[in-house]
């Protein structure tokens, strides 16, 4: 069984909105460079769901370094390791999740 696509690492793109809950996810609402609505990405079953809820509880404003799966911890299917890093200030966030899934926006979000 193969992993979720990251097809991209959404570098430089910033969080608009950073949700928590209801359960153990987190759902990010990301713009690209300019501004512009690019991406929503839905972490499930996240497993430090109490060290990603407190990272997230002020959102970062820096832009985002990347989002990939950590070069050195391997992910599996239902097992995922997935660390984001922001410019600047350099800080990581490590997610130990059982999904992600990402929507790549096309139409303007509905505020």
């Amino acid at each position: 069984m193969d992993l979720p696509d990251l097809q991209f690492d959404f570098y430089g793109a910033t969080i608009d909105e950073a949700r928590v809950g209801p359960r153990r996810e987190l759902s990010l609402a990301l713009s690209d460079m300019a501004g512009n609505p690019c991406a929503q990405v839905r972490f499930g079953g996240i497993a430090n769901f109490d060290e990603v809820r407190a990272f997230f509880q002020t959102p970062p404003t820096d832009g985002l370094h990347f989002l990939r799966y950590h070069p050195t911890e391997a992910s599996k299917p239902g097992r995922l390791v997935v660390e984001m890093e922001f410019d600047r200030t350099e800080e990581r966030c490590l997610v130990r999740c059982s999904n992600i899934a990402v929507t790549i926006e096309t139409q303007p979000r509905q505020g």
